[in-house]
């Protein structure tokens, strides 16, 4: 998908990252989501909550932390589930 000649839009992306982290394929979800930036395609909330979801499902919680502070830097409204995994 990246390396199509048009940028498919983050929906798109988020709807892999989504069925990636539902199959508890975590690192293959985290995997895609470092290609997505590295290729400068901005996140959006729903692709930062989908990476608090797989760091929680393999014990990272630091890095849960570290994508919840970039969702407050980027001015977006945090899901209210976000904190609350985060914190279980």
């Amino acid at each position: 998908m990246l390396s199509m000649r048009r940028t498919p839009p983050i929906i798109q992306f988020n709807k892999i990252l989504g069925s990636l982290a539902k199959m508890k394929h975590f690192h293959a979800a985290i995997s895609l989501f470092q290609q997505l930036q590295a290729t400068g395609i901005a996140p959006n909330i729903v692709t930062l909550n989908i990476l608090i979801n797989c760091c929680c499902g393999m014990g990272r919680i630091t890095l849960a932390f570290s994508v919840f502070a970039k969702i407050l830097k980027m001015s977006f409204q945090p899901d209210t589930n976000a904190g609350s995994r985060i914190s279980v």
